[in-house]
C-alpha cells in the first residue's frame, strides 16, 4: 500500500505535468476553429481585434438573432461546416440546455453576443460538435456570467472579465480578460470531445 505522502507526491506531479500542457501554448481552440480563423486572419491572442474581426463575418441565415431561453432548445448545423450567430442576447434560465449540434464533424460554432450573456444554473451542450470547435464571442460592455450550476463548454472571448460562480464550469477557455471565480466555480481546459 502507497503511503499518503507518495500519493499526495503522485497528485501534485499529475497536476504539474497539466498546469506545464496548458502554460506551453497548447491551443484550446485547435482543429477546424483553428484553420477558419488563420484564414479569416483572426488572432485569439489579440481578443479586442479578434472580436472586431469576428462580428464583422457575415451571420449564417436561418438562425435567431436573440436567444432569451426559459425552455431547452437545439441549434442544428445541419451540414454546415461554419455556423455564426450574431446574437442580441444569450440569456439561459434555470436548467435550460442549449444543444449545438451537427452531423458535419468538423462544424465550428461562432456565438457573438453584443448585449447580456448569462447562463443562470443553464448549461451549453454539444452534441456531434467538438469542444475545440465552439466560439463565443462577447462583445458587450458588461461582463458574461455564468453562475449556480452552469456548464459552458468551448472558448469564450470576452475582454471584460467573466464571473464564473458557485459550482458553474467554463469546460474548455476563457481568452482575453482573466475570469473572476467565486464559490467551486471554475474554467476546466479539457480535450476536446464530441
Amino acid at each position: 500500500m502507497k503511503s499518503p505522502l507518495k500519493l499526495v507526491s503522485l497528485r501534485l506531479s499529475v497536476l504539474a505535468i497539466v498546469c506545464v500542457f496548458v502554460s506551453s501554448g497548447a491551443s484550446a481552440w485547435a482543429g477546424a476553429l483553428e484553420t477558419y480563423l488563420s484564414g479569416k486572419t483572426i488572432d485569439l491572442t489579440n481578443p479586442t481585434a479578434a472580436k472586431t474581426k469576428l462580428t464583422a463575418i457575415t451571420p449564417t441565415v436561418g438562425y435567431p438573432s436573440t436567444l432569451s431561453l426559459t425552455r431547452s432548445q437545439t441549434i442544428d448545423g445541419k451540414l454546415n461546416s461554419v455556423v455564426v450567430l450574431n446574437l442580441t442576447d444569450l440569456v439561459l434560465s434555470k436548467d435550460v440546455v442549449l444543444t449545438l449540434k451537427s452531423t458535419n464533424p468538423n462544424a465550428v460554432f461562432i456565438i457573438n453576443v453584443k448585449r447580456n450573456f448569462s447562463l443562470n444554473s443553464a448549461r451549453i451542450a454539444l452534441q456531434g460538435v467538438m469542444q475545440g470547435n465552439v466560439l463565443y464571442n462577447y462583445v458587450g460592455s458588461g461582463a458574461p456570467s455564468i453562475t449556480g450550476t452552469s456548464k459552458l463548454t468551448g472558448t469564450l472571448l470576452s475582454t471584460t472579465s467573466t464571473l464564473v460562480s458557485g459550482n458553474s464550469v467554463v469546460s474548455g477557455s476563457v481568452v482575453g480578460a482573466a475570469p473572476k471565480t467565486s464559490g467551486t466555480g471554475f474554467v476546466a481546459p479539457s480535450v476536446a470531445s464530441r
